[in-house]
């Protein structure tokens, strides 16, 4: 009997330690959160509005803790908006668009809200600049892909997933209506408040 006693209150305490280490031990989880931006919100961050065509990819370890990160190589097509030291920028230029994440050799480092970006790929973007290398602003909300529906051109946002196009599908925005409303932002910031 004593000793059903004691397996019985070693159960117990066994119990109440698990409980109390699992109260301790947790917190608030620390995760980056990505606020959601309208296109008003990336061009205000953006030292480039552009449009590029995506060449090769080349993927790399860079940073102090030698994260992986996939260098893609785009040609401009066209500047809608630049800032700063991005105003030596030309169309025609040559730049890398890098973004965290990619994969070397069999390693896979994969980072949410990247954009699918691959080679062939015309997009539209918005973007920081430094040093020559472009960095979409909010990730892959500052990418939006070209994509051919018949007579019209619409852009697809690349937050997330590659936007899929099915015969048929009308996804995204038309681009027309996406270069009047950047081109008069352009304006603006031109012209002041």
């Amino acid at each position: 009997m004593f000793r059903e006693m004691n397996l019985l209150k070693a159960r117990s305490v066994g119990v109440l330690v698990v409980l109390l280490f699992s109260l301790l031990g947790s917190g608030p989880a620390e995760a980056t959160v990505i606020p959601v931006f309208d296109k008003s919100a990336l061009f205000s961050r953006a030292d480039l509005v552009l449009e590029i065509s995506v060449g090769k990819s080349k993927t790399l370890r860079a940073g102090p803790n030698g994260f992986i990160h996939t260098d893609h190589r785009v040609v401009v097509d066209r500047i809608w908006h630049a800032r700063g030291a991005a105003l030596r920028v030309r169309a025609g230029d040559e730049l890398s668009l890098r973004q965290i994440g990619g994969r070397l050799g069999d390693l896979e480092h994969s980072v949410t809200g990247t954009a699918p970006i691959a080679q062939g790929d015309r997009l539209f973007v918005f973007v920081r600049y430094e040093a020559g290398r472009i960095f979409l602003v909010g990730m892959g909300q500052g990418a939006l892909l070209f994509m051919n529906q018949g007579k019209e051109t619409f852009v697809a946002g690349m937050f997330g997933a590659r936007p899929a196009l099915r015969p048929g599908d009308l996804v995204g925005e038309d681009l027309a209506l996406v270069r009047d409303f950047v081109r008069v932002l352009a304006e603006k910031a031109r012209v002041g408040p």
